[in-house]
């Protein structure tokens, strides 16, 4: 992935969990193929070295930018059995927003 990419992804985490913080709150899922925007197929996603807590810290590092703070963020970690995660993150609204 070149830096432009990886740039573009962070920028639209940072949206998604400004979106959810600055409504109710909801839930983002990485590790699931979707199909003409509905849910298709569990595929996973590679955490390199099965390394969650390096994962979780390097996604709320992209968070630090927020401003007035980062949105409450909690993540859970689904092992599959091909070795990969599905990647649950829980967004919540607090009284902050908006961002």
């Amino acid at each position: 992935m070149s830096d432009e990419e990886l740039m573009e992804h962070i920028a639209e985490f940072r949206s998604d969990v400004c979106q959810f913080a600055n409504a109710e709150g909801g839930y983002l899922i990485y590790g699931i193929k979707d199909k003409k925007g509905q849910a298709s197929e569990i595929v996973g996603i590679d955490i390199p070295g099965d390394n969650t807590d390096k994962f979780e810290l390097e996604r709320k590092n992209n968070l630090v930018p927020i401003m007035p703070k980062i949105p409450s963020v909690k993540f859970k970690f689904i092992p599959l059995a091909n070795g990969r995660y599905v990647v649950v993150i829980a967004v919540m609204r607090d009284s902050y927003a908006p961002y």
